[in-house]
């Protein structure tokens, strides 16, 4: 397998390569981990100096010239299949790199009215509201503290019909991009 990183690339690989790029004067944006167009650019501002291919794209002779030495594989690959697995779905649905992806929500994009975490319970299919209300039942104060005073209002939707709950999930997210308002989202 061809290891490299380029424009959409994310992760620590590409947080390292944006450390020595800044470090050599030639990337000047954040250290997130996202390969965009400034880390692109700069990228290629360093192949162009340094007489290799100006495409942009991070593979095995650019790495080597900033880093001297191989391209190390991503560390994702060191785990368990089941991890990579989850990892990838989790990231899909959700939008996040990990480990975000394993505890993040999702609005109404697939009609569900709201979904969490990495295999995507769900007030649509009746899956999260058990969950929610077993968490509640065994870890009443937790919650609490978590929803502070909005519990009450989660409690009271978490017994309501499907109809007034999946009313009350589209309410407090935006009507076409589905993000979260906050502070449910938080």
């Amino acid at each position: 397998m061809r290891i490299l990183y380029k424009r959409g690339s994310k992760g620590k690989e590409v947080e390292r390569l944006q450390r020595k790029l800044k470090k050599l004067g030639y990337y000047l944006g954040p250290i997130d981990g996202i390969f965009g167009g400034g880390t692109e650019s700069a990228v290629k501002r360093f192949q162009r100096d340094n007489g290799l291919k100006v495409d942009g794209i991070v593979g095995e002779e650019t790495w080597k010239a900033l880093f001297n030495k191989k391209i190390p594989k991503p560390k994702i690959e060191k785990e368990p299949l089941i991890y990579r697995c989850l990892a990838l779905t989790g990231t899909f649905e959700t939008g996040k790199g990990i480990p975000d992806c394993f505890a993040g929500i999702t609005g109404d994009f697939n009609g569900q009215g709201l979904s969490f975490g990495v295999l995507q319970w769900n007030f649509g299919q009746g899956s999260l509201q058990p969950l929610l209300k077993d968490m509640i039942k065994n870890h009443r104060d937790v919650i609490e503290g978590i929803f502070n005073e909005y519990f009450p209002v989660l409690e009271r939707m978490l017994n309501a019909d499907k109809e007034e709950l999946m009313t009350f999930i589209r309410s407090i997210q935006h009507p076409v991009r589905h993000y979260i308002y906050e502070p449910w989202k938080g």
